[in-house]
């Protein structure tokens, strides 16, 4: 009998381990939406914070931080990131998050992201390197683009066409 609960016991263990939605991992910053996707559902908040110089991982769900959720984070993949909103002259200007109130502590963030109860997620510019990555507004995939300058535009959509009253014939 006792045989029987231990293999039990271990089982549940191993099982809880393979479970993908126990295990977040962030392979690459372009893929940020969708390894955060599974762990978010309709009608709730999830915030992703990365803090202590982007050493460190916390993810909440409508508030709450989940107790079996095990992180995986390589430091290095938000290294040097450089966090830009579009103002509304079109002009690029550095986001700096605010700190982040956590086990009887105040941090440092270097990243967040959310995705809100109505499907929107935040909406960012996002400079590493050489490469650009466009965080849309809503669930659509990163863009990884070359220039500051393009993600300006697609993120302003300056390149759409813009009617007003006066071009309305009657």
């Amino acid at each position: 009998m006792v045989v029987v609960i231990l293999i039990g016991i271990v089982y549940a263990l191993v099982i809880s381990d393979l479970n993908p939605k126990n295990r977040l991992q962030i392979p690459k910053l372009e893929t940020l939406k969708e390894s955060l996707l599974p762990y978010w559902r309709q009608g709730s908040r999830l915030d992703l914070y990365l803090y202590d110089d982007c050493k460190k991982l916390l993810l909440r769900i409508d508030g709450e931080v989940p107790e079996k959720l095990k992180i995986k984070l390589d430091p290095k993949l938000f290294e040097g990131v450089e966090v830009y909103r579009i103002d509304p002259f079109y002009d690029p200007k550095e986001v700096h998050f605010p700190p982040l109130f956590y086990e009887k502590g105040i941090h440092d963030v270097c990243f967040a992201f959310t995705i809100y109860p109505n499907e929107s997620s935040s909406s960012f510019i996002v400079k590493q390197g050489g490469k650009i990555y466009l965080f849309y507004p809503y669930l659509h995939p990163v863009e990884v683009l070359t220039s500051m300058e393009e993600a300006i535009d697609r993120l302003s959509n300056r390149n759409f066409t813009r009617i007003t009253s006066h071009d309305i014939q009657e």
